[in-house]
């Protein structure tokens, strides 16, 4: 059987979102329908951005948790984060890289996160029943994520050496080589503190396939597709 579910992962700059942009589209096709995207990075740099405006420290879990309950936070259907009875949408304007850094810290957080991993389940589950064919994720959780779903999954991990990905993501950024490294570097020691998938910790996994992050986006894809197609 086919998967149902499939998620690319990958650290800082690797290019997964936009290997998963490209590969939703290609999944699509020419009709557009049933395939559905969700960009899970957007959604914690979304949330980081909201808890920051409205004045809390991300540094305190509890405080943060606090925070989601009161606003009875969500996910639409389109996959906007919905606060209240408000969209927050992503706002370009502000720091790229800065609240990359927030939305690590808020990952790090055992109650927050698992109130985030839950929220993204649930809306898979839901655009699966509603009779998506596919859905597509661009995160570092992916096997958290799907795996108390209960339908068939494949992971893909973009790996891209760290120099490559520094430089791809200072070009995307302009801020300098040193700031993006010394982040980069930060998150990726959360990540495996988090337990989450890391180029170290991924070879051992079943289900999860490795790229090579120097390829272009649209090969990668593509690659991702005839995989798909072509199981083995």
């Amino acid at each position: 059987m086919e998967p149902s579910i499939i998620t690319i992962n990958g650290g800082s700059g690797s290019g997964k979102t936009t290997v998963a942009r490209t590969t939703a589209a290609l999944l699509r096709g020419p009709g557009g329908a049933g395939v559905q995207l969700l960009l899970t990075g957007r959604i914690y740099r979304t949330i980081a951005q909201a808890i920051s405006a409205a004045g809390i420290t991300l540094a305190d879990d509890s405080v943060c948790v606090e925070w989601w309950r009161a606003k009875r936070v969500r996910l639409s259907d389109a996959g906007e984060v919905i606060c209240g009875e408000e969209c927050c949408p992503w706002k370009p304007s502000y720091d790229f890289e800065a609240f990359g850094t927030h939305a690590a810290i808020i990952a790090a957080h055992s109650g927050l996160r698992s109130l985030i991993v839950s929220s993204i389940r649930g809306w898979v589950v839901t655009q699966l029943k509603a009779g998506a064919r596919f859905v597509v994720l661009d995160c570092r959780d992916g096997p958290e994520i799907c795996g108390a779903i209960g339908v068939p999954s494949v992971h893909f991990f973009v790996v891209l050496d760290q120099h490559f990905a520094v430089d791809r993501r200072a070009s995307q950024t302009g801020e300098s080589r040193e700031l993006v490294a010394a982040l980069m570097s930060e998150r990726a020691a959360r990540d495996t503190g988090l337990g989450r998938l890391t180029p170290e910790n991924v070879a051992p996994l079943q289900n999860v396939v490795k790229l090579d992050g120097r390829r272009s986006p649209d090969r990668l894809a593509r690659e991702i597709v005839a995989r798909l197609s072509c199981p083995s």
